[in-house]
């Protein structure tokens, strides 16, 4: 009910029931310690009717000023958010659309003020970082942890992702190493330690990483194959690198009987063993694989092997195929075989074959070496000219 009508309201039960208390005998008296004071009825009964008014008129007038004030603090703070939701919205389109500078600014203006302080911080980190202002980047993911604590993983994965692209590798791997204590099962944490291993060609933690990735997923994907062949075949070259045989050795018969029934592990294995000086431990190896499954690739693997004998490597091809074979790198290899074993007519023959398929200097070369080890000097000097004119048109 609005003011005036209760005002009029009052006023009417004053006129009517005013001259009824006017003629109603007796008074009252207030007494205050020692002083005391007599009114007639009517007029005590009016001043107290007139007090209550007064302080009803006092609170609804406190009522309304409260009621405006919050009214117009909402509606300031409506504009408030109003204005950060937009300047968040444009943020992310200019994003999207690679628009950084804007990107960046935008979700800096927005972050004033909005409820989503952590997105525009993790935004305006990854629009700093497209334009390669890492010191921007890092001072907002500070700001992105102190405005969100318990967040921390999210921040943490975040600038982890950002410090790889950067190339910051050692960087990432901290940041990585740390994140796992507080999350050792994240598996989008471990796909990054793993990639940021790779780059480092750190194969060693990955080969660690891996089984632990493999038990988390139902499937193992093509891609991590891909990895788990790339850290295997890694560690083996780097210990090769590192002249460190024994522990090669150990290394592989430590891998699962799987792994090491696979072709591409076992030949990586055999160039291993050949390339730090065990080339006959390399030929025994793989040619126990030969024997199962054998292939034109292995077999040329095996001819390329550095042992001590070579025509133990050129008796087990020749007995192997069981039919001529048209792969002509692989005739090729039985050529330099029997040359490595000094076998002249034999190597006369396989390199002819080559020659028909495919002519090369390097093989012309070759064949004109034989021709002079088997006395046809007049034949090999044809031949050095022939390869000279091949590599002179090829050049």
């Amino acid at each position: 009910m609005k003011l005036r009508w209760w005002i009029l309201l009052l006023t009417g039960i004053g006129l009517i029931v005013g001259p009824v208390i006017k003629n109603i005998p007796g008074f009252v008296v207030i007494v205050i310690d020692k002083t005391s004071m007599q009114f007639p009825l009517w007029l005590g009964v009016m001043i107290i009717s007139v007090t209550v008014l007064l302080i009803f008129l006092v609170y609804l007038l406190l009522h309304k000023t409260s009621a405006g004030l919050s009214q117009a603090k909402s509606w300031a703070g409506n504009k408030k958010w109003r204005g950060a939701r937009r300047f968040t919205d444009l943020g992310m389109i200019a994003f999207a659309e690679g628009n950084w500078t804007s990107a960046e600014k935008n979700m800096l203006k927005a972050s004033k003020v909005s409820d989503t302080r952590l997105v525009n911080f993790l935004v305006a980190a990854q629009a700093a970082q497209k334009q390669q202002a890492s010191e921007r980047r890092d001072e907002y993911l500070k700001r992105a942890k102190e405005n969100s604590p318990k967040a921390d993983i999210a921040i943490g994965l975040t600038q982890a992702r950002l410090q790889l692209e950067s190339k910051q590798l050692e960087q990432a791997l901290a940041t990585l190493n740390h994140l796992r204590e507080l999350d050792s099962k994240n598996p989008y944490l471990l796909s990054l330690l793993i990639e940021v291993n790779r780059q480092l060609k750190d194969w060693k933690p990955i080969l660690k990483l891996l089984p632990e990735i493999e038990k988390n997923k139902k499937t193992i994907n093509n891609e991590l194959m891909d990895i788990k062949s790339e850290a295997i075949c890694g560690f083996m070259n780097g210990l090769v690198s590192a002249h460190k045989c024994e522990e090669l050795v150990m290394f592989w018969l430590e891998l699962p009987r799987k792994d090491r029934a696979q072709k591409k592990y076992i030949i990586n294995y055999a160039k291993c063993l050949s390339e730090i000086g065990e080339g006959d431990r390399a030929e025994r190896e793989l040619k126990n694989h030969l024997k199962k499954d054998f292939d034109d690739n292995s077999a040329l693997v095996y001819s390329n092997l550095n042992t001590t004998d070579p025509t133990i490597q050129l008796d087990f091809l020749e007995k192997s195929l069981k039919k001529e074979t048209d792969n002509y790198l692989l005739m090729e290899a039985l050529a330099q075989l029997s040359v490595k074993s000094r076998l002249w007519g034999k190597a006369r023959d396989y390199l002819d074959k080559v020659i028909q398929i495919k002519s090369s200097p390097k093989n012309v070369a070759l064949m004109a070496k034989i021709m002079e080890e088997l006395g046809e000097t007049q034949k090999a000097q044809q031949l050095y000219k022939e390869s000279y004119n091949l590599l002179e048109f090829k050049n």
